[in-house]
Parts: structure tokens; sequence; C-alpha cells
């Protein structure tokens, strides 16, 4: 709808340097936020690169996305001072006609 109404429509996925990069190894009690639910596992690091390749394909996903109803995006850290996320996306030519 915004497309429609010709909106420049610009999308920024945040992600954290441990999202990016787990350093999680052997017995760990991971928490659901949403649910509360516990799980008990042992990050092994076979786990940690199936988790690398499904992150990676997740935020592939997000850009084929962006990509196909023309939104501009970004993938940014917290890592990086926003105001260098800023200027990712003028040098992308958006918003600066």
């Amino acid at each position: 709808m915004l497309r429609f109404y010709r909106h420049d429509v610009f999308a920024v996925h945040v992600t954290t340097p441990t999202e990016l990069e787990p350093e999680f190894k052997g017995e760990h009690a991971l928490v659901d936020l949403e649910t509360g639910e516990r799980r008990d596992v042992t990050v092994t690091p076979a786990m940690l690169a199936a988790y690398r390749r499904a992150f990676d394909a997740y935020a592939a996903e997000i850009a084929r996305y962006c990509a196909r109803y023309r939104f501009g995006y970004l993938r940014a850290t917290t890592a990086q001072p926003i105001e260098d996320a800023i200027l990712q996306v003028f040098r992308q030519g958006r918003f600066v006609k």
C-alpha cells in the first residue's frame, strides 16, 4: 500500500554481533522470550554451522522480498554507529534526488 501511494519504503535489518557470529559452546539453557519455554541444549560446531546457514538464508530472503517490492534494504549491526548506517543509505542513492 505504501508503494501504491508512492512512498519510498526502506527496511533496516538490525542484528547484533552475537546473532551474526554466535560464540556459544557446550551446555546452555535457552529461554523463548515470548513463551517462557526453556530448553536445555548442547551447542556443537555442527549446530553453529547450521545456524549460520539458516541465518544467512533468512537474511537473504528478507533482501529478496525487499528487492521484489522495490524497497530499499540495509543490513546493519548494533556494533556499527547509526550514523554510518544512515550514510550507507544515502550512498545507495536513496532519499536524495
